[in-house]
Order: C-alpha cells, then structure tokens, then sequence
C-alpha cells in the first residue's frame, strides 16, 4: 500500500501544482496603443508636443514608457513623449512599456507652420517659340514703335520664358507668383522649403533662392481702365496762384519753365512704381487724373486701391491738375499705377515685383518710371545688403533696372532716406 503511495506521488504532485496554478488568477496582458495616430506636429515648434498612450490590461498607473523616433532627421522625441519636429516630412514613433511587456508605434507627421516664396533662377529661358521679326506677338504695339524711334533693337531678351518650363515648375509643386523674362528668374509661392531641392533638380534650374516667408494665400490679378477724361487747364504764364501749394515743388527745378514752353507731359505714359493707391479713385483733385491702367503685383494684395497711400502722394505730386489749388509737374501724362511695395513687410520678394513692374512698363510703351522705394535691409533672417553691393550690378532691383533703362525707359529712382547711401535700385547705374 505504502509502496503503491510512493509511487504515486509524483502524479499527485503534479495535480495539486497543476490545480494551484489553475485556479490563480492569471495577470492580464499589457498592450498600448499611441493616442492620436497620425499626430501632427509643427516644425521647429517652440513648446514640444506630450505624446501619451492609452494602456490596457492593467490598473498600475506607475508603469512608464519609454519614447523614441524613428528617424531623428525629421523629430525627436525625449524619453518621456515630448516630440520636437525638426524637418518636414513623415516618420514613425515607438512607445515601449518599461519591462517590455508592450509596444506600440504610431505615425508622425511633420508640417511647416509657415509658406516661402522661393526665386528660381534660370540657367536659359527655353525653346524659343516667338520670333524676333514678330515682336508684336510679346510686346505691345506702343513699345514696338518706341524701340524703333529710339534705334533700340529688340532682342532675345525680350522673348518670355518658355511656357514648358513654367509647366515644369508648376508640376514640381511652385505656384508661380511673377518672373523675369529680363533676369532668367521665376519666384513661386509653397508651403515648404523642402521645395527647394525639387527646383534644384530641374535640369534648367541654375540655382534657387529663399526670398519671402509667412502665412498667406491668394492671388493676384490684372484690371485695366479705359482712359479717363482729363481737363486742362489754360494760363499765359506760369504763377505761384496758378499751382498753389505746388508752387515750391515745382520751382525747385524750374519746372515752370517746362510747362511755359509747353512741356506738360502730352503723349508720355509715366509707370509709378510704388505701394499702394488707396482710395486715389474716390479723391475728388484726383479726378483728372488720365490713368491707362493698374496693377498689383504683390501676390497676397491683388487691388492696389485697397493698400497704402504712398503711391497716391507720389502720383499726385505729377498728376494732380487744380488750378489755384495744386497744378503737378506732368499734368498732362497718361500714367500706369503698378504696386509692387507690401508695406506691412520687407522682404526681398518686393525687388521681384519690381523687376516685373519694370519688364510690364516696358512692353506697355511707357516712356518712364518713378521709383520711390528702395531696398537696404530686410526682415526676419533675410541678409541686408552691404555697401559693397551697392555697386548697381549685384541687387536683384538694380539689374531689373540697369535692363530697363537699356530698353528705352526713362527710370526716375529716390535715393532713399534711411542711410547715408543708397539702396537699391538707386545704386543702377543708369539711374
């Protein structure tokens, strides 16, 4: 009997075990799941975003989790879930339970905060589908016969860029905002800088250059006037009654002189290049203004006559024709209003407006241009010129300028009043 317990036991033992372990509640299994998934978070963002996890499987509120990134390049993430974005683009991050009994991993997107306007330089402007003998085709009839009175040839210089090449950019993700047939350059509007190296890739692409950045998006557009009606007015000599309070400006230089002789701009179209023209249609001294057209060429302002007054005060000072009240220095000119200034930034995105305010001057037949802008510093981390690049070659604006004077356009710039030299487009060398 005894000998049959003995020999037994061993099976009794591993029922009793078998029956203890059995009947103990058995731990529930630990799994974690990363809340939310996707998660966004801004580059460069300055306070890093938590990550955070839902645990199940346990009530243990002191179980911690360990963080990590799968790609460092794009976001980091601290050992207690704070995720800093470094660059734009995707990568994953896993959350480890600290004795390894879960894992989860989620997906993280990184997204810019802000949009960048990028100019694209270009190495030529394209397959040529414009002829030389038919510059009527990209230039307007009025410029056509100016070049041809002032023996200005018209060359390949004047031919647009290549409508293939603007596809190609467009394609690549560019919204394009202006370019330069003159300077080889196109500026695009997106919505990252890793848009830079996509340009630079394009076998045609020479180099690409930031030049705006912040948060906006529309378009511009183009609205041209008929012509407006214009009185003039009749005097026998010239009289500080006959201008008013124009008296002063215009004497300074004998401009009276001018007008006596019968120089008041008749047949001369005049671009102001400027910032805007608020309310100058509603003025009622401006009402005789002749004014051939308009444009706004910064992209997020598309009606000049919403923006600034700076335009308005530069214009007035020729346009204006009240006699006894303010009689300007170019009564009798037709004028195009073109803004190229955003006044509420600096940035070097308004020298490509510029340049292309220029190039529309130009293939409108107008026979000058005021400038009253210049451009020195800029804001945010855009490098300001140095006195050295005042040499009327280097600045984006100075060349656009030094182009348009070769064209046959009279350009008129202000030196500035912030430094004790120039800014450009001041600098040009023909101005």
């Amino acid at each position: 009997m005894i000998k049959a317990i003995r020999k037994s036991l061993p099976f009794i033992l591993i029922l009793i075990i078998t029956f203890f372990f059995s009947c103990r509640k058995q731990k529930p299994e630990i799994s974690i799941e990363i809340s939310p998934d996707p998660m966004a978070v801004p580059v460069a963002n300055k306070t890093p975003r938590k990550a955070s996890v839902r645990i199940k499987g346990t009530n243990d509120t002191s179980i911690k989790v360990r963080w990590s990134s799968e790609n460092n390049a794009i976001a980091k993430v601290t050992d207690d879930g704070l995720i800093t974005g470094i660059s734009v683009g995707e990568t994953n991050i896993i959350a480890t339970v600290a004795n390894g009994n879960g894992i989860a991993k989620g997906r993280l997107i990184i997204y810019d905060t802000l949009d960048y306007k990028l100019r694209i330089t270009l190495k030529d402007k394209g397959p040529v589908r414009y002829s030389l003998s038919k510059p009527q085709d990209f230039l307007s009839g009025r410029a056509v016969a100016k070049r041809n009175k002032m023996s200005i040839a018209i060359d390949s210089a004047d031919i647009p860029i290549a409508s293939d090449y603007l596809s190609q950019i467009e394609k690549a993700g560019g919204k394009i905002v202006t370019q330069s047939k003159w300077l080889k350059t196109v500026s695009v509007q997106v919505n990252d800088q890793s848009f830079i190296e996509k340009f630079r890739a394009l076998a045609f692409v020479k180099e690409v250059t930031p030049i705006w950045s912040g948060k906006k998006d529309t378009t511009a557009y183009l609205k041209t006037l008929v012509n407006i009606s214009f009185s003039t007015a009749s005097r026998s000599v010239a009289s500080p009654e006959y201008y008013g309070v124009a008296w002063d400006n215009i004497r300074r230089n004998n401009g009276q002189a001018l007008h006596d002789s019968g120089y008041e701009g008749q047949g001369m179209e005049i671009a102001v290049i400027d910032a805007g023209f608020k309310d100058l249609l509603n003025n009622p001294v401006l009402k005789t203004i002749n004014i051939k057209g308009y444009k706004s060429f910064v992209y997020e302002k598309p009606n000049p006559f919403n923006y600034g007054s700076h335009g308005v005060y530069v214009t007035s000072c020729m346009a204006t024709n009240k006699v006894n009240s303010y009689v300007g220095t170019a009564p009798q000119a037709a004028y195009w209003l073109l803004m190229t200034e955003d006044e509420d930034t600096e940035f070097p995105v308004e020298e490509d407006y510029l340049v292309a305010a220029l190039e529309y001057a130009d293939s409108v037949g107008a026979n000058a241009a005021n400038i009253s802008l210049g451009y020195i510093g800029f804001d945010k981390s855009f490098p300001a010129y140095k006195f050295e690049d005042m040499n009327g070659n280097t600045a984006f604006a100075s060349r656009g300028a030094n182009m348009a004077a070769a064209k046959g356009l009279l350009v008129v710039v202000a030196a500035g009043n912030d430094r004790s030299w120039v800014g450009t487009p001041a600098d040009a060398r023909v101005c």
